[in-house]
């Protein structure tokens, strides 16, 4: 698990994929770059629940590489309450199920459920993620957001 302290102030940022694989994602969650930046932005702390996908590539650092969040990854949990409620920001896929479970997460700002970031994955179903990441971020439920081809 993770051994930075957990008294570190910072943030702590989860990334989760649901029963799915989305290894764009994930993969850009792994980039050394992604971490020095999410690091000097203040978070102390990267989950990545990669689902049914490749595992981080490249792996993730680990605990104590110097200008990176402490960082832990795993395929599934029983339940992701604990991940999304010791969250400040959650990065998803844009699959319904997950985006329910974010939204009505107790995150760690309050009680309030955390940010939800939802990158729809083009890769699904003919773009119903696209539409429901969508309609959520009208509303001001979530940020949508996609990944670029480079």
């Amino acid at each position: 698990m993770i051994s930075k302290t957990e008294e570190e102030p910072g943030y702590v940022l989860f990334v989760t994929v649901g029963t799915t694989s989305f290894d764009a994602l994930v993969s850009c969650v792994a980039l050394p770059s992604f971490l020095r930046a999410i690091r000097s932005l203040g978070f102390r702390r990267l989950t990545v629940q990669y689902g049914r996908g490749a595992e981080p590539t490249p792996p993730l650092p680990g605990q104590d590489a110097p200008d990176t969040p402490a960082c832990d990854a795993y395929r599934f949990r029983p339940s992701l309450r604990h991940d999304m409620a010791a969250a400040d920001v959650v990065l998803t896929h844009g699959g319904a199920g997950s985006l329910m479970e974010i939204l009505g997460a107790a995150g760690s700002g309050g009680g309030r459920p955390p940010v939800c970031v939802a990158v729809p994955n083009p890769a699904l179903m003919g773009g119903h993620q696209a539409e429901l990441c969508g309609a959520l971020a009208e509303r001001g439920y979530c940020l949508d957001v996609s990944i670029g081809a480079g």
